[in-house]
């Protein structure tokens, strides 16, 4: 198994978590943490091979094969993170994305949170207008990104991660978009100074099975497998719930400022990238998202 991040952060409670409760049914697995075994295509191709089994991905590899889960990059679609949990696992979402998926070798099972939605971090002084944010160079790490950033008037930036620090000491960058832990956790609160809490999209890692591994399972091992999914799932949450107080708390000690947009200019925000949607995921597959969302995790 490999992990896209290291330990003490949810992304390592979710692995240890499945690793432990495989491990009681007799089910051994290792982790492996970071890039390890390989940059996410790399460990994409071990995936198809069947020579990684379960493996922590960022999208680059399945958002590719299923245009339905692009929608996990779109800004203000999703409201809280539970209607992430709930599209996934109660609906028909995840079946329709393996139809696509599992002919490419690969079966998408869950979603790991990486502690809550994300916000608009920045160096040089609090964001609270249009006018305001289009001062900025913002780093982003997709196409997606790259489309909300210029949609709001702002420069985007493409930069690696490994590089951001960099970009953000020689002031390339003025911030970025990511979950309250990212900052601490890369300790860039040195240079990020300004929070603009917008939960703006989801901040999750994909979980992978290999399909040639998985179809290989006796009916007891998928049984004990589904069982360390929900047990996982359960541990990630909570302690990523958890996480984010902290993590609130932990800036503010830092002395970063966390600010909330009023009304009109979140408005303004969400106005501006509602292209998005339809876009770039296209009608069809747009429509088949929001009717899963509004008719069965925002209808009760």
């Amino acid at each position: 198994m490999s992990t896209a991040l290291i330990d003490s952060n949810p992304v390592a409670v979710w692995s240890y978590a499945l690793r432990d409760e495989l491990a009681q049914h007799g089910i051994q697995t290792r982790v492996f943490p970071g890039s390890t075994l390989g940059s996410e295509l790399e460990r994409d191709e071990q995936v198809i091979l069947g020579l990684l089994p379960i493996n922590i991905s960022g999208g680059q590899d399945v958002t590719q094969y299923s245009p339905l889960l692009r929608s996990f990059r779109m800004p203000f679609l999703f409201r809280k993170t539970a209607e992430v949990d709930c599209l996934m696992h109660r609906t028909g979402f995840l079946e329709l994305v393996n139809a696509a998926t599992r002919a490419r070798g690969i079966e998408v099972v869950d979603v790991v949170t990486v502690g809550g939605m994300a916000s608009l971090f920045t160096s040089s002084g609090p964001i609270d207008s249009l006018t305001t944010l289009r001062a900025q160079r913002i780093r982003a790490m997709d196409r997606y990104q790259v489309s909300t950033i210029e949609s709001w008037g702002a420069s985007s930036v493409q930069v690696a991660w490994e590089e951001v620090t960099t970009a953000l000491q020689t002031s390339v960058v003025d911030g970025y978009l990511n979950p309250p832990g990212v900052p601490l956790a890369f300790r860039h609160t040195r240079h990020l100074r300004h929070m603009l809490a917008l939960d703006l999209f989801t901040g999750i890692r994909f979980v992978t099975l290999s399909a040639r591994w998985s179809d290989g399972l006796d009916d007891a091992a998928r049984a004990a497998l589904e069982t360390a999914l929900v047990n996982a799932r359960r541990a990630n949450r909570a302690f990523a719930a958890a996480r984010r107080r902290e993590d609130l708390d932990g800036l503010r000690a830092m002395g970063v400022t966390i600010s909330e947009p009023d009304a009109e200019f979140l408005a303004e925000l969400a106005a501006s990238v509602s292209w998005m949607h339809e876009d770039l995921l296209g009608s069809d597959t747009m429509n088949t998202v929001t009717d899963l969302l509004e008719n069965e995790c925002r209808a009760y």
